[in-house]
């Protein structure tokens, strides 16, 4: 009994010794081995931080894009709801200059937050309509943030 608790009492050199022969001596990782590893975990951290980048860009387009369709939509309502015969902004567009390509006295407004509107009337496909193209312009022309909104719609005499 004394000699079993002698022997598990003693550390086991030989399987230490055997484990460090198989191993050839070594522990741990190599200078080597740790630089890869650095340069793999960086590759994919500057990676997902590029993504990271163009999500917010992708995510601010949307929104600035979702607004301009809003206003877009919005100025083509207030168009329906107008008279043809007596107002100024539903009466067909004159072909020179362009209503949609500049400001134009009566077929622009500027509804706040920097989008400029801009509309063109034509004569309807059919008598007692007109095709209304609305074009939302954003404040600026950086097309990773702000894109142009066009909405026609066709709208009839009530």
């Amino acid at each position: 009994m004394v000699q079993r608790l002698l022997r598990l009492r003693q550390p086991r050199l030989a399987v230490s010794a055997r484990s460090r022969a198989a191993t050839g001596g070594e522990r741990g990782f190599t200078f080597v081995e740790a630089l890869v590893a650095v340069a793999i975990l960086t590759g994919g951290m500057v990676a997902v931080a590029q993504l990271l980048v163009l999500s917010l860009q992708m995510h601010h387009l949307g929104r600035a894009t979702s607004s301009a369709s809003h206003l877009a939509a919005d100025k083509a309502n207030q168009l329906m709801k107008l008279n043809f015969d007596t107002a100024a902004s539903i009466a067909i567009t004159p072909t020179s200059p362009d209503s949609l390509s500049q400001n134009v006295a009566n077929y622009f407004d500027s509804p706040g937050s920097g989008y400029t509107r801009r509309w063109k009337v034509e004569a309807g496909p059919v008598t007692d309509t007109r095709r209304v193209t609305v074009r939302v312009v954003p404040p600026t022309t950086n097309l990773n943030i702000f894109r142009t909104v066009e909405v026609v719609t066709i709208v009839r005499r009530w």
